[in-house]
Parts: structure tokens; sequence; C-alpha cells
């Protein structure tokens, strides 16, 4: 899978070298918006507490869970050719789709068809502050990497859309929300201080909880927490004003 974000880079960096090249030469200062794409891994535990008997925990992986897309803008500011920081707001939407359908079939009775289609959907908004460093550098192209932190919320849901003899249910189901606090590592290649390609990685530190649904009247089943950490994967395409 990286080694695609990898040849894509590279492809996308090639194709655009004529253009770049007639381009007018920036400092790497200023704001700049940027769009990404990639895959989200989750991480999945979920702890059961039974009165009267032993806990159990269960540790799920997941790989991928979602197809990401994201948005980011911010101020990018690079105190020698080499050094840098940037400060940025970071939007990203994981999405999985998923279609069934089942047909049932019993002696003297006609078919019964059921036809389900489910969304399970994550949404995580964070503020972010990066370190830029430039490895190799020309006056034309810089390869380096970066290093930071962010703080924001996320939530996840899952939503289905089910068709049962006729009869159409939808049902919205919240899978856990809460702040995020991911680690952002990443390569980049920047073109004339203006065009930046890059290959990233959010790292997650805190986890999003979700507490079983309501059970036997009660309002809340605190016997099961499912805590979620997104690993999200990208390759993105910014530009710097």
């Amino acid at each position: 899978m990286y080694k695609r974000f990898g040849k894509v880079a590279i492809t996308l960096a090639l194709i655009s070298t004529p253009s770049f090249m007639l381009a007018d030469e920036g400092d790497g200062n200023g704001f700049f918006a940027g769009i990404n794409t990639g895959y989200t891994i989750g991480f999945s535990k979920a702890v059961t507490n039974e009165q009267g008997n032993q806990g159990t925990t269960t540790d799920t992986t997941t790989a991928p869970s979602h197809i990401n897309i994201g948005v980011q803008l911010g101020y990018n500011y690079m105190l020698t050719d080499f050094f840098g920081l940037r400060g940025y707001l970071d939007y990203n939407y994981g999405f999985n789709h998923n279609h069934t359908k089942t047909t049932t079939t019993e002696t003297g009775q006609q078919n019964q068809i059921t036809d389900t289609t489910t969304l399970d959907s994550s949404h995580a908004i964070s503020v972010n502050v990066d370190v830029l460093l430039n490895i190799l550098s020309s006056d034309t192209f810089a390869f380096g990497a970066y290093a930071g932190i962010g703080l924001g919320y996320a939530t996840m849901n899952s939503t289905s859309k089910a068709t049962d003899g006729g009869v159409i249910t939808n049902t919205t189901t919240p899978q856990g929300d809460g702040f995020i606090l991911p680690i952002n590592l990443g390569l980049s290649l920047t073109a004339n201080n203006h065009h930046r390609f890059e290959l990233g990685f959010k790292i997650p530190t805190l986890g999003i909880k979700q507490i079983a649904p309501a059970q036997n009247g009660n309002q809340q089943n605190n016997n099961e927490t499912t805590t979620t950490r997104n690993l999200i994967t990208t390759i993105g395409y910014s530009y710097i004003f």
C-alpha cells in the first residue's frame, strides 16, 4: 500500500516538472491549502466487565477499515532554507461502504429478500503544529521530512438501510467520539517553494471510546467499552501561496 503512495507521488512530480520549472520561485513562506487521500487502519480494544466474574479484554485489528479524504489550511514559515515550522487546521473524512443481499427460501413460501446497505464513517478535525526539515535541496526541488502534533476531536458513526419484504428501515448507530492527539510524521517533496507533495501518517495516542447501547431498559450499559485508535495514512498535495 505504501509503495503505491510513493509511486503516485513520484509520478505526479515528474509529470508536473515542466510547469514547475517555469513557475516563479517563492521563499517557502505563506498560507497554504491542501488536499489528501489514503487509508485509515483501525485498532480496537473491547473491555467487558461481568458482575461476579473476571473481566475480559479483546484486541482486534482491521486493515483497511476506511478510505479517507481530507483538506488542510494553514501557514508555512521557513526559518532557514533547511528548517521551518507550520501551523494548520486539518479535517479528515473516512468512509467504508458495504452492500449485502440475502435470499431466504422456505418450503411452500415465497422467497424472502433482504437488502442491506451500510455506511461506516468517521470525522476528525484538529489543529496541528509541525517542524519542517529539508534533507536534500536544490534551486528547484527540496526533499524533506516533517514531525509534529495535533489536538482535535473525532466522531464515528454507522448508518444502515435495510429493505425486508418491502419494509425499509433506516438506522444510525454512534460508534464513539472523543478528543484526539495525533502525532504527525511524513516525507515531502517541494517544487519551487510552492508545490508540495507529501506521504503522511497520523499516529493516534488517544482512543475514541464507545459504550455499548442500552440493554434491558437500562439507560446505559457500562459492562462493555470499545476503544478505537485510527492510524491515518495519506498522500497529498498542497499549494503555498
